[in-house]
């Protein structure tokens, strides 16, 4: 999986600041809504779905679970982990039994390695975003909100954000890509002020023992 992908994934299971002023106001307050209902959470995991629909190929598939507390994250797939505790962020990729890290810059607004950046998508005056309608999925009513990047340059041409109307809660995500790939994230479940340990965070070598270490950090 693409690194930058990693981390706009990170922003589907979020919302944790006010609207961006501008936008479209009716989306703004079903994202106001989302933000007042996590901001309520000590902490939040999100388990999904992602659904990896390449070109002319079959479907990939695959679990994850997402687990926030502030700005410390944890993103755990099969053959991947993100993880940050807000001064250092660890990527661990299973497969190429390597780790990669690198600085957490939380004021560095361009920096897609931060996943506040991202978290808070709708309020970086780098996207716009709108609602586009409403729906009934399996007997619940929907809105959809859709993501444009005004960075013409972005390799992702838009994602939409489907919010279940009487709960504010994320059901969906669907992120296009310029090259006709198709990410679909479904959320399953959602688990709300677990108590994560402080190690959750934190990359811990014993783990994953013969494991390269690529330290990237900026002095």
């Amino acid at each position: 999986m693409r690194q930058p992908f990693i981390y706009f994934l990170i922003c589907v299971f979020s919302v944790t600041t006010q609207a961006q002023v501008g936008n479209d106001p009716e989306a703004a307050k079903i994202l106001e809504s989302i933000a007042a209902k996590v901001q309520n959470y000590t902490d939040v995991t999100y388990h999904f779905q992602l659904n990896i629909d390449f070109p002319e190929q079959e479907i990939v598939t695959q679990q994850g679970s997402y687990l926030q507390k502030g700005n410390h994250y944890r993103l755990e797939m099969p053959n991947m982990i993100s993880m940050s505790d807000g001064e250092t962020q660890w990527l661990i990729d299973r497969e190429a039994e390597e780790v990669q890290i690198h600085t957490f810059l939380e004021d560095d607004k361009e920096n897609l390695m931060n996943p506040t950046n991202l978290l808070s998508i709708y309020n970086n005056p780098r996207f716009e975003y709108m609602l586009t309608g409403e729906k009934s999925m399996g007997g619940r009513a929907t809105q959809q909100i859709e993501f444009k990047p005004k960075d013409k340059q972005s390799e992702y041409a838009k994602a939409r954000m489907t919010v279940e109307k009487a709960t504010s809660e994320i059901i969906s995500v669907e992120v296009f890509g310029k090259d006709g790939t198709k990410y679909i994230v479904d959320i399953k479940q959602v688990q709300p002020n677990q108590e994560p340990t402080v190690d959750q965070f934190v990359f811990q070598e014993k783990q994953f023992p013969n494991f390269h270490v690529e330290d990237l950090r900026i002095d």
